[in-house]
Order: structure tokens, then C-alpha cells, then sequence
């Protein structure tokens, strides 16, 4: 009796340290999946559009990429120090956008995508790059093509790195394998799946069920909007709206909304 007591006060007490105003919608911002690339502006309409259509007052963000993954390694969208597996660019391809929402209501999420680099380092190396940024709230590091388990001692350690920006800054982990990274109790963690490939409703409401209770109590999210599932999504007149309201029936607490660049247009503009 007094284990589950004190089961149910660590849950209380974890759940009290987060506020609505921590769970976001938005979408991903990569150069790879939308073209033309939208300008400043045009991304603040996409995500404010997005936002009214799911009808919750929910913090605007966008899972900004700064690092993707390349068969022969980490691509960088910015100049930095990194050799080897990191691959520079010359030219820095965030100030501009970084600029210019400054003094504008959105809150950026840096998108890495290590594969089989040092995630920790990576980490490092951006949030050297860009964690003074107020408007940067953390990172979603994406280890899709990571072929290693995301254990425990990882995650502790990208959780030891960004606390050193602010008490404050979120890591988003996100992969659409479920097996593949562990659950560590955190208010600083979220785990954000990859829903491409959804073949109906109640396919992604089964998947979310099944993220929801084995994260829990951390907040979980969902990646949706992809082109490969266009058949499933365009039936819905308000397809952002109606996917949403769908899983947030299933989870009221615990869900940051993410919709995919390459289908932005379409699905905002119709």
C-alpha cells in the first residue's frame, strides 16, 4: 500500500510541474520535404493557420532542421567546428528565419537527425550554435536511422547537456518504432511518433494508445501529414482538425501536434 502511494504522489507531482503552455502545435521546417521553401513569413501563416484549424490555444512551434541525416553523415544547414562526420555548410541557413521571428510568437524546436553519430555531441555542437536564442525551447533529435537502442544513459546524458541552457528547455525524441527508445521518467522529455505510412484512423488512434501508456507519464506527440498517407488524411474535409481531435479524445494531458512540411500547402491553402 505504501509503494502505490508513493507511485501515485510521484505521478501527481510530476504532472503538477507541467502547464498547458507546454504542449505545441506546428509543424517540421526542412529544406528537404517543401518547395519552394517558404519564406519568414509564409511559415508564421502556415503554423497560426495550422493552430486555428486544430481550434486549441496551444503554443505555436516548428521542428526547425539544422543537422540531417546523409549516408555519409550529419549534414549541417550552418558553418561549425565539427570534422569528419559532420558535413559544414558555408553559409548559415537559420539566422535569417531566427531574425526574424525574434520578436514574434513562435517557438522553435532544433531538428537533429544524428543516424549513427555521436547524439550528444551533436547536441552540444548546436546548442553552442544557438541555444542563447530565448525562442529556442530544446531539440527534437530524430533517430530514425539510429541502428543502436536510445537506452537510459543516453538520454540521461542529451538531458544533462540541455539543462545546462535552462531548467526550462525540452528534448523532444522521435522515431516510429516504439521498441527503440527506453522510457525515462522526465517533465523535460516528450516522445514523438513518426506516423508516416498510416493507412486509416484507427490505425493511428491504436499506435497512439500504445505510445501513450508506455510513456507514461511523460507527454508523447505525433508526426502526421505525410504524403504517403495523402489517401487517409484527404478524405477528412478538416483533416488537421479531425486528426487531432481524434487522438486528443484519446489523451488529454500528454499530446504536442506536429503535421509535415511536405503537405502544408495543400493542406492549408485549399
Amino acid at each position: 500500500m505504501k509503494i502505490k502511494v508513493c507511485i501515485i504522489v510521484i505521478v501527481i507531482c510530476f504532472l503538477s510541474c507541467t502547464t498547458t503552455s507546454e504542449y505545441y502545435t506546428g509543424s517540421t521546417g526542412s529544406r528537404l520535404g517543401i518547395n519552394p521553401f517558404p519564406q519568414n513569413s509564409e511559415w508564421l501563416k502556415f503554423i497560426d493557420t495550422l493552430n486555428s484549424r486544430v481550434n486549441k490555444q496551444l503554443n505555436n512551434s516548428i521542428l526547425w532542421l539544422v543537422a540531417s541525416y546523409s549516408s555519409r553523415g550529419v549534414k549541417l544547414n550552418f558553418k561549425s567546428k565539427g570534422q569528419n562526420i559532420y558535413i559544414n555548410s558555408e553559409y548559415d541557413y537559420n539566422e535569417d528565419f531566427f531574425d526574424y521571428i525574434s520578436s514574434r510568437k513562435l517557438d522553435v524546436f532544433l531538428l537533429l537527425e544524428p543516424g549513427d553519430a555521436d547524439s550528444i555531441n551533436l547536441l552540444k555542437m548546436v546548442m553552442e550554435k544557438y541555444g542563447a536564442h530565448n525562442f529556442i525551447k530544446g531539440v527534437c533529435i530524430d533517430f530514425e536511422w539510429t541502428k543502436s537502442f536510445i537506452d537510459a544513459e543516453v538520454i540521461n546524458n542529451l538531458l544533462e547537456v540541455i539543462s545546462s541552457y535552462g531548467d526550462d528547455k525540452i528534448i523532444i525524441l522521435k522515431h516510429w518504432n516504439i521498441d527503440s527508445i527506453e522510457n525515462l521518467i522526465s517533465p523535460k522529455l516528450v516522445y514523438l511518433q513518426n506516423c508516416e505510412n498510416i493507412k486509416s484512423i484507427d490505425e493511428l488512434k491504436s499506435r497512439h494508445i500504445l505510445w501513450s501508456r508506455k510513456y507514461y507519464p511523460n507527454k508523447v506527440g505525433v508526426e502526421v501529414g505525410f504524403e504517403t498517407d495523402r489517401a487517409f488524411w484527404s478524405s477528412f474535409k478538416n483533416p488537421i482538425y479531425t486528426i487531432y481531435d481524434e487522438l486528443y479524445s484519446i489523451n488529454k494531458t500528454n499530446l504536442f501536434y506536429y503535421w509535415n512540411e511536405s503537405t502544408l500547402r495543400d493542406v492549408l491553402l485549399d
